[in-house]
């Protein structure tokens, strides 16, 4: 783990759109672990404010996966990074339940599980 993290719990990249309580578009998560998440978005947001995010988390069957119900959980800015037009933002989750964090945690572990079965499959490609 790098220095400068001061996360603890693993996170994965994820590229799924965030939105507010007013299905206002956020941004695109750019990763998720069970404690928080960062995003890219080309919305303000100050350090320490406060909101609602819904995360639609992901499924291997895209017609359960449309039907899911977002998971709504307050969250917190803690950083914020501009690269160029885009400000990337970090933060944790506030008053998150342990079921909430099952679910992240299970879409996590199903999204891992994928990448590397797909990494497997072009490197056997690439032996053949």
């Amino acid at each position: 783990m790098d220095e400068k993290e001061k996360r603890k719990a693993e996170r994965f990249d994820l590229r799924f759109m965030i939105t507010d309580d007013k299905k206002k578009r956020l941004g695109k998560m750019k990763d998720l672990s069970k404690e928080g998440l960062s995003f890219i978005s080309k919305r303000d947001f100050e350090e320490n404010e406060i909101f609602y995010v819904n995360i639609v988390l992901p499924s291997d069957n895209f017609d359960e996966y449309k039907k899911r119900k977002p998971l709504r959980v307050k969250f917190q800015v803690i950083h914020k990074h501009i690269d160029g037009e885009n400000k990337i933002y970090g933060g944790k989750f506030l008053e998150i339940t342990k079921k909430e964090q099952k679910e992240i945690q299970k879409a996590i572990d199903f999204m891992f599980f994928k990448s590397n079965l797909n990494k497997e499959k072009t490197k056997k490609k690439k032996v053949a």
